[in-house]
């Protein structure tokens, strides 16, 4: 301590110390070699308290000013988008409780006088069944036959531009929906927002690689030639099939669960299936780009209408 005494003096006479001219006027104290470092930190202390004062000062006003700006940012925001986000609750909501009743009901309240016969009859449509000759009613083959078509009119319609604002992915819930139907597309539905602005399909620039495939056939008109060919077969076989198969088969709807929660998924598709359309036909440009034909057309016929639509909708732009 007393080697260091020097040194301090020396500073405070060279203007070395930041704190020099309190010091001076101290310097009647600081002839007291002892006290002098001691009273050369504490003010030099002081200088930087005060500083610090400034500063939490300065920022505290800054924090103010912050708070108010955005209080006056929330006051002033668009009540419509607040309006747009409490109904996308609401709708998710009811959504999700309509697919509930609708698994609910199929699988506890659906009709089940004959489950070793749908047993049967779906082993015989997927080529597992014993070739005994048995006739499984004609309409009932063709409504199952149907019920792959749905499905790929889906993938069609929700992959290339139906996708969700929320990012929610279509493809798992189409996926599913070749073995479930409506009761995998249901939660999608639910949860499906708008996008925030219209992003229309993919464009071919977006379409190229193998992981790209998938969209580049949904894309393609083999796509919507297959689905319309095997539309037109189905319906064919279905109303040339007699008035005797048809009543058999209404006679089944009251008594086979499955036969009655395959015409239910039917007809929620083909309910559903207008909305889904005049979607893709907004974001593809319909009536600048498509055939001079009213869109209505298409999506007021069920099952023919959507694929009819499918074949001949605007495909991917060049640019």
């Amino acid at each position: 301590m007393a080697a260091s005494l020097p040194n301090v003096r020396s500073r405070l006479t060279s203007g070395q110390c930041s704190c020099r001219p309190n010091c001076l006027a101290f310097q009647p104290l600081l002839q007291n070699s002892r006290r002098a470092p001691l009273l050369c930190f504490s003010l030099a202390a002081r200088q930087v308290n005060a500083s610090s004062r400034q500063l939490l000062s300065a920022a505290a006003q800054h924090c103010k000013r912050a708070s108010t700006r955005r209080l006056r940012c929330q006051c002033t925001a668009d009540p419509s988008a607040k309006a747009g986000e409490s109904s996308g609750n609401v709708g998710t909501v009811v959504g999700l409780a309509l697919w509930a009743a609708l698994t609910g009901y199929i699988l506890f309240l659906s009709p089940n006088q004959t489950p070793y016969r749908d047993q049967y009859f779906i082993l015989k449509q997927v080529g597992l069944g014993p070739d005994d000759g048995f006739h499984v009613n004609t309409v009932w083959v063709q409504l199952f036959n149907a019920m792959g078509l749905w499905p790929a009119i889906y993938a069609s319609l929700l992959i290339p531009s139906g996708r969700s604002g929320n990012k929610v992915p279509a493809w798992p819930f189409v996926s599913l929906s070749f073995a479930f139907g409506v009761l995998a597309l249901g939660p999608y539905f639910a949860l499906w927002t708008p996008p925030p602005e219209q992003q229309g399909p993919p464009k071919k620039s977006e379409l190229t690689g193998w992981g790209k495939r998938g969209q580049q056939y949904l894309e393609s008109p083999v796509n919507g030639v297959l689905i319309l060919a095997g539309t037109c077969a189905v319906l064919y076989q279905a109303l040339t099939a007699g008035g005797a198969e048809w009543a058999a088969f209404l006679k089944m709807f009251d008594e086979s669960r499955f036969e009655h929660a395959t015409i239910l998924d039917f007809s929620c598709l083909t309910l559903l299936a207008p909305f889904w359309l005049l979607q893709d036909a907004q974001q593809r440009q319909w009536d600048s780009r498509g055939p001079p034909l009213p869109i209505w057309l298409f999506a007021g016929i069920p099952l023919l209408g959507p694929a009819l639509y499918l074949a001949l909708r605007p495909r991917a732009s060049e640019e």
